[in-house]
């Protein structure tokens, strides 16, 4: 047995022994530089004695416990590489949840269903019916994501309003100025990755040029010209969208950008508003955003208007508030228990509601379409492009189901558990690395194999479904980490440029 035992001149080293299988080898007979570099770490000093065959006994001036410590340095190492569902407890939520927390865990379902939407394709005829197909719809989750930032961008401007706090201008300033930073830079990082798996060889061979330093001119250039705030913006997928090449899903972001920056317009414009003359001003607005067709506009609107609403069921959120001394009788209590059933019951149906609103077929103005939707397109305005008929419904949908949702306690808790709260953190890194996933490790390697050795049953295709999700889990799980920084980012450059305000 090998034996760690301290020397006498170590007397201020606590006793220490560990012990370990050795092989029986003479180690006298090897040199020095082939032992184990363990063996030879700066501040052992070993001496070697024969005590019986095939042992030997280690004595050790080693600092042990600086041992333990380097062990548990790279120990933790190791669990940070991982992914928070691997760590123990990474699942787990370590602080209290705010009230929008739902809101987080459902940007982070819907970027999943984005990926699902993207790679894996309806094989079954129950998949391609109204409810179940809606549930499946990845356009309509980007309408999903816009009514998402509308609710979450105005809250606090909201609660700022009600509250008539003098700092308004300050926060409505610093959310005006970090935004671009918050968008763009981890987008940039993204199709950054992108530009360097297609100089590699791994993806878009397209868009692969002679040289790194070409693909990283090539690359920067279209990251600048991409970042144009000023662009033109539709708010709608069409071939020519404006986007970064490397990166086709981020066309979303210049329509996040820009509903984001008509969202702080309006709270400017509405800053002194009362809450009545402030909805009705909303509202006009929503009206003809759908007017000239600026769906995504309206849909950063609505996301404000519901926020608002929220304030009424929550006073509780606008400033602390005693709590009620008086005991309900029985009939009052009666009777809340059943306004609260039917909220939920009334509330669930409007999911439902939703999900068949996001089941519209694609081409969106077809008359010819299945049954109610032969009719319903009818409701879509003559003067639109057909580009944008199909989002009118799944507009509609997303404010219904984030409108829903809001309203209902029971319909919340499932995003509040612990993978939900996890998908809502990696919501911007599921929806930037999917895609690169798929063209560097699902169509060159999962999709062979399956077809390969599973053939093309629908259920063929599941084990390559789980393994490419993990594997987007993983890699979001490490982009977040750098949106993380962006954000501090932006934080911290707006600490060095803004002035400070004496109150």
């Amino acid at each position: 047995m090998v034996q760690y035992m301290p020397l006498a001149t170590d007397s201020g080293m606590s006793d220490h022994m560990d012990d370990f299988e050795l092989p029986n080898i003479d180690l006298e007979k090897i040199p020095e530089q082939h032992l184990p570099k363990w063996y030879r770490l700066p501040g052992w000093q070993m001496s070697l004695r024969w005590e019986v065959p095939s042992k030997w006994s280690f004595w050790t001036t080693a600092d042990l416990p600086n041992v333990k410590t380097a062990a548990s340095l790279i120990l933790a190492g190791v669990v940070v590489a991982l992914p928070r569902f691997l760590r123990p407890g990474g699942l787990k939520r370590k602080k209290k949840l705010h009230p929008t927390a739902y809101l987080d865990a459902l940007r982070g379902w819907a970027a999943l269903l984005v990926l699902r939407f993207h790679m894996f394709w309806n094989r079954t005829w129950l998949l391609e019916q109204p409810v179940i197909r809606g549930f499946l719809n990845g356009r309509a989750m980007v309408e999903v994501f816009f009514v998402i930032s509308g609710y979450v961008l105005s809250y606090r401007l909201l609660k700022m309003m009600r509250n008539q706090q003098h700092d308004l201008l300050r926060a409505l300033a610093s959310s005006t100025f970090r935004r671009w930073f918050r968008l763009f830079i981890p987008t940039g990082f993204g199709s950054l990755i992108v530009a360097t798996a297609s100089y590699l060889g791994w993806c878009r061979g397209d868009l692969h040029q002679d040289s790194f330093p070409a693909q990283m001119w090539d690359w920067f250039w279209d990251f600048a010209c991409t970042t144009n705030p000023f662009a033109d913006i539709k708010g709608w997928w069409y071939p020519s969208v404006f986007r970064t090449k490397y990166l086709d899903p981020m066309w979303t972001i210049p329509v996040e950008f820009r509903g984001s920056i008509v969202l702080f317009s309006f709270c400017a414009v509405a800053a002194f508003l009362s809450t009545r003359g402030r909805r009705i001003c909303c509202s006009i607005l929503i009206l003809l955003c759908y007017f000239w067709w600026t769906i995504y506009a309206a849909l950063f609107l609505i996301g404000l208007m519901i926020a608002d609403l929220s304030f009424d069921r929550h006073p509780e959120r606008l400033r602390p508030m005693p709590l009620p001394q008086q005991q309900d009788n029985e009939a009052s209590s009666s009777r809340r228990a059943s306004q609260q059933i039917l909220n939920k019951v009334g509330c669930s149906l409007l999911v439902v509601v939703a999900l068949f609103c996001f089941g519209i077929p694609q081409d969106g103005w077809s008359y010819q379409g299945p049954f109610p939707w032969d009719y319903l397109s009818k409701v879509i305005p003559w003067w639109y492009p057909i580009e944008t008929t199909e989002y009118f419904w799944l507009s509609i949908g997303a404010a219904i189901l984030v409108f829903a949702l809001d309203n209902c306690r029971m319909l919340q808790i499932p995003f509040e558990l612990g993978f939900s709260q996890y998908l809502g953190d990696l919501s911007f890194g599921i929806y930037v690395m999917h895609d690169i996933v798929n063209w560097c490790f699902y169509e060159p390697i999962v999709e062979p194999w399956r077809a390969a050795h599973l053939g093309d049953g629908y259920w063929s295709g599941l084990p390559g479904i789980l393994i490419t999700t993990t594997v987007v889990l993983w890699t979001a799980d490490y982009f977040s980490r750098i949106d993380i920084w962006v954000v501090r980012f932006g934080r911290w450059l707006e600490s060095k440029a803004f002035v400070k305000w004496q109150n």
